[in-house]
């Protein structure tokens, strides 16, 4: 990895190494020469300009499709965090000190160490301001 030339006023932190895992761009890249691959196959030809379709209705209908699909994933996201919250509880209500938890309790701490892992993983932490919007409890954020 090089050294970065120089960073402005006002500029996230410089990224961490993590050499060891494929440059994103890559991924891009060969994601894009299957999708041309696709589309040669599919089309016989790969996108071309003037080739007779309107952009702009393109453009909004993959738009369109974009917001459903993290519209999507921040529901199955929620759920599955919700699942998790609900399974670190019930195993606090059975295996926690003097024969468990009681619930209201179990469920709290449940909550507080999923948040806790959670922003671990994704390497901030989960209220980091989103928690606060209209419609979410406190302290359920989305750590991902």
């Amino acid at each position: 990895m090089t050294e970065p030339t120089k960073q402005r006023p006002g500029d996230q932190v410089l990224p961490t190494g993590n050499e060891h895992l494929p440059a994103i761009q890559d991924r891009i890249i060969a994601e894009m020469e299957e999708s041309k691959r696709v589309g040669e196959e599919r089309y016989g030809q790969s996108l071309r300009p003037f080739n007779g379709r309107n952009t702009v209705q393109d453009i909004r209908e993959e738009v369109r499709d974009l917001f459903v699909y993290l519209t999507q994933l921040e529901v199955e996201s929620e759920a599955a965090r919700d699942q998790l919250v609900e399974q670190v509880s019930a195993v606090l209500r059975v295996e926690g000190p003097d024969d468990g938890m009681e619930p209201p309790v179990a469920d709290q701490v449940a909550e507080a160490v999923v948040t806790r892992i959670l922003g671990h993983v994704t390497g901030r932490l989960v209220n980091s301001g989103h928690a606060d919007r209209p419609g979410r409890r406190p302290g359920r954020g989305r750590p991902w």
